[in-house]
């Protein structure tokens, strides 16, 4: 172990030459590094950092934390698992870790963000129900969401930061020193907390990132980012549940298999920029336990336009659910949110009260449904529906629910919305 940490500080002397060297051959700028302050004490959970590149799957790198340990403590481990198992171009070997800080990862502090089922170390939640429309006649973007408990210290989405209560913002696009393509443009949302400044250097907790990119004009909105889960939860979304069930005991973001390599980025394919669903490394796991139950998850799609008729996209998969036994179902829904009518709340979803349309019971605003006689055999379905706003709404509601007890899990990989004007398509409507 001594020879380790000989090693670890010799290769942490050179890269500080490196810097120096870099910093005297450029004028004596600095590379920018991204130190992460972490404070307090870890819950105990999977501390995930994961960092942004060009493309939409990120790269990730994670250690289990213990309840009660440390900042101090996470951090050291989190330099040295990185240290030992890197063989990433993303992050970077040359990593320490000094009261709580974890510092030396390369590029700018905007770069990191923090995931996992560990809830503690000051590690902010992330935003949900983000959504994005887009005004052809005044080239201007809108985005709307919301913020956890409390809110943040500043807010990154698209333009300067913001409040860290803000929940919308519209910028101009004309006024872009470089204009977007809004047939491919991925936008992110970012909250920040416990900004300070160590041995000169700008760091930040980040949350966990909310995405959504647009296409077609801007008229499409889909979730198509391979961004690892806070807390078992796919970015944007939240969960819910009923009968007594817990949070942790139904919700849990999965990996496919085929990306898993036991290497530091924990996937393989991550340097991928597609459209298809599929190559998301990870996805989403509902389930009820042997306590039984419903549960599931749900956001809003907000900043709609009332009168216009919105065409909802999902996949799907009943996993490994047992065909044979007839005491579970999984359901995909969907409605317009009215004015005055408040938010869904969990008996609404659960079919138990009546939706803001009057609907009641367990087929109100469904728009799939699988059990023991009807599943998707392991595979990821997709299925649609359209959905008109009353003039008076500007949002829709959508949730998944499984129902049943005992059951092996279910699936949800990726949501797509697309605007298709005031028309309403043929077949298509609220249910």
């Amino acid at each position: 172990m001594k020879n380790n940490n000989k090693v670890i500080v010799l290769e942490i002397l050179i890269f500080q030459i490196l810097l120096l060297v870099v910093s005297y051959s450029f004028g004596n700028s600095r590379m920018a590094t991204a130190p992460i302050p972490f404070k307090g004490t870890a819950t105990g959970g999977e501390l995930i950092l994961t960092r942004r590149t060009s493309e939409r799957n990120m790269p990730i790198v994670s250690i289990q934390t213990q309840a009660g340990e440390s900042a101090e403590s996470v951090a050291e481990r989190l330099a040295k698992y990185i240290h030992d198992n890197n063989d990433s171009e993303y992050f970077n070997r040359w990593v320490s870790a000094r009261g709580g800080v974890l510092k030396g990862l390369w590029g700018g502090a905007g770069n990191y963000f923090l995931a996992g089922t560990e809830m503690g170390l000051g590690i902010p939640l992330p935003a949900y129900s983000f959504s994005c429309t887009y005004n052809e006649k005044t080239n201007t973007l809108s985005l709307n969401w919301e913020n956890p408990p409390g809110g943040y210290d500043k807010i990154q989405a698209l333009g300067p930061e913001l409040k860290g209560n803000a929940t919308s913002c519209t910028t101009d696009l004309d006024e872009w020193s470089h204009v977007p393509d809004i047939n491919n443009f991925n936008i992110l949302l970012i909250g920040i907390n416990n900004e300070t400044y160590v041995d000169e250097e700008y760091c930040r907790l980040a949350s966990v990132i909310g995405a959504i990119h647009i296409s077609n004009k801007g008229r499409v909105q889909e979730e198509i980012f391979g961004i690892p889960f806070k807390n078992g939860v796919t970015p944007n979304w939240k969960a819910w549940s009923v009968e007594g069930v817990k949070q942790e005991q139904m919700v849990e973001g999965s990996i496919r298999k085929n990306y898993l390599n036991n290497k530091i980025n924990r996937y393989e394919k991550h340097k991928q920029l597609t459209s298809d669903p599929s190559t998301k490394p990870f996805y989403q796991l509902i389930k009820t336990g042997q306590q039984g139950g419903t549960a599931g998850i749900y956001r809003q799609f907000l900043g709609l336009i009332g009168g216009h008729t919105y065409r909802l996209s999902a996949r799907l998969s009943t996993l490994e659910s047992d065909s044979n036994k007839n005491n579970w179902s999984y359901s995909l829904h969907a409605v317009a949110d009215r004015k005055g009518k408040g938010k869904l709340n969990e008996t609404q979803m659960a079919g138990l009260v009546a939706l803001p349309n009057g609907k009641k019971g367990l087929d109100a605003g469904r728009i799939a449904n699988y059990d023991s006689s009807k599943n998707t055999k392991g595979e990821f379905e997709a299925t649609s529906t359209d959905v008109t706003l009353p003039q008076d709404s500007n949002s829709i509601t959508v949730w998944l629910r499984l129902t049943g007890e005992n059951t092996n899990g279910v699936g949800f990989d990726w949501i797509r919305l697309e605007d298709l004007g005031r028309k309403a398509s043929p077949g298509g409507g609220e249910k």
